[in-house]
């Protein structure tokens, strides 16, 4: 069972529902993918130990501490080896089956469901194309190019995997973003304090970090038309708000907005590009 996209509800019966039975449902960190909890309806409430990429590695009896289960994994996802308190359990009652952020195992086959698409841990790619073509990067069935640093929860597109927030529109401090536009743009944005989402219902960003470099630098870089990077709007974010894509014309990597980017407590910046 799914709320939105994140997968809420698993339950595993034989077609006769006589043989033993599980069902788990799944608690999130907020605004995130990475669990912290499952409930289960025969043995209760079970906190979940992550790594720092939101990867389940240990999972604990709450009320008792114990250890129920604990998974290794190699870079990309692969299992190396795990061990359940009850080692006769074939059912895996006890394996939370959740791997990277957004992906769930599928035991007859071995792959990870991550939403869009199916995902290969043994090969540490997708065996898919990308849903949404080059605008994920120029490697359709690639994960990601750093696994030990980012996500891909939606199947479609990766992101750091650093910064999330406790509740939607709180930012990450030291995680701030880039937009460039022309003077009509940023008059409009000082008027309504809000990026308007325009090609493909996004807004574009970069990483603010140093010089932006001259307008005409910048252009090339982004593949945006003449005027459009004389003005440049800054402002914070957290990741779990954007994808990382790679640019499919130019290979800049951009921080992409799903949707209209409020500028409430986001402490934006207005300057001139030169």
């Amino acid at each position: 069972m799914w709320q939105g996209k994140k997968l809420i509800q698993v339950r595993q019966a034989d077609h006769n529902f006589v043989n033993k039975t599980w069902q788990h449902y799944y608690l999130y960190e907020p605004n995130s993918h990475a669990p912290i909890a499952l409930y289960d309806r025969d043995t209760g409430v079970q906190d979940i130990e992550t790594d720092h990429l939101g990867t389940p590695i240990s999972v604990y009896q709450h009320d008792t501490g114990e250890t129920l289960w604990a998974g290794d994994f190699e870079t990309y996802g692969k299992r190396k080896c795990q061990k359940a308190a009850n080692q006769e359990d074939s059912s895996g009652q006890y394996d939370p089956k959740l791997r990277f952020q957004g992906q769930y195992e599928d035991k007859e086959t071995g792959l990870y469901q991550n939403l869009h698409r199916y995902y290969d841990p043994h090969a540490g790619r997708y065996i898919t194309h990308d849903p949404i073509g080059l605008y994920g990067g120029l490697n359709a069935y690639q994960y990601c190019p750093n696994p030990v640093e980012w996500i891909d929860p939606l199947g479609l597109s990766c992101k750091e995997s650093v910064g999330e927030s406790s509740k939607k529109g709180d930012v990450a401090k030291g995680d701030r973003v880039r937009h460039f536009t022309n003077s009509k743009g940023v008059q409009a944005i000082k008027e309504s304090n809000m990026i308007k989402a325009s090609d493909q219902n996004s807004v574009f960003t970069v990483k603010a970090k140093g010089k932006p470099g001259s307008p005409r630098d910048v252009e090339q870089q982004l593949g945006i038309g003449r005027g459009r990077a004389n003005h440049i709007v800054e402002f914070d974010a957290n990741s779990s708000e954007f994808s990382v894509v790679e640019n499919p014309i130019t290979g800049a990597t951009e921080r992409v907005f799903k949707g209209d980017v409020d500028l409430s407590n986001r402490n934006p910046t207005f300057k001139k590009n030169r």
